[in-house]
C-alpha cells in the first residue's frame, strides 16, 4: 500500500496525482477490507469530527479552516465541525520553556479566551455544560 501511495503522489508526474476518492478506488484492489473499515467508521452516524485552527496570526486566515473542511467533505465525505481558533501567540515557547502552561502563565491573554470559547463549543456540542457555570452562579 506504502509504495502504491508513494508512486500515486509523484510530484514529478502531475498526471499520476489522483483524488482521495479515487485514491480509495485503487486501494481497494489490494486493500479490500481496510477500506471498508475506513468507510464504515466514517460514514456512521454518530461520528462527528472536529477542528481547531491553531496559530491564527491574522483572523484574514480563519477561512482557510473552512475551505479545509469543504475539502474533507468533497473528498471524502466528512462533515468536520469548526470548534474554534486559538491566535498565534508569541510568548508560547517562553512559557513551555518554564513547563507552566500558557493558560496559567497568561491567563488574562487572548488565547486563554479563545481556549474557554472552543471548550464552551464542545461542551455544547455534547449536550453537556461547563463545570466552571457552577462556580459562576455562586
Amino acid at each position: 500500500m506504502k509504495r502504491l501511495i508513494q508512486q500515486l503522489i509523484n510530484p514529478r508526474n502531475n498526471n499520476q496525482l489522483l483524488e482521495f476518492p479515487h485514491l480509495l478506488t485503487r486501494l481497494a484492489i489490494t486493500e479490500q477490507d481496510k477500506i471498508d473499515a475506513f468507510r464504515k467508521r466514517f460514514s456512521e452516524s454518530n461520528f462527528i469530527m472536529y477542528i481547531v485552527a491553531n496559530a491564527v496570526q491574522t483572523p484574514g486566515l480563519l477561512p482557510v479552516t473552512e475551505k479545509f473542511t469543504r475539502l474533507v467533505k468533497r473528498y471524502l465525505g466528512i462533515n468536520i465541525r469548526i470548534l474554534g481558533s486559538l491566535p498565534y501567540e508569541p510568548f508560547m515557547n517562553s512559557a513551555i520553556t518554564k513547563r507552566t502552561p500558557f493558560v496559567v502563565e497568561y491567563p488574562k491573554s487572548e488565547y486563554n479566551n479563545s481556549m474557554k470559547k472552543i471548550a464552551e463549543n464542545l461542551l455544547a456540542a455534547s449536550g453537556k455544560k461547563a463545570l466552571y457555570d457552577d462556580f459562576n452562579k455562586s
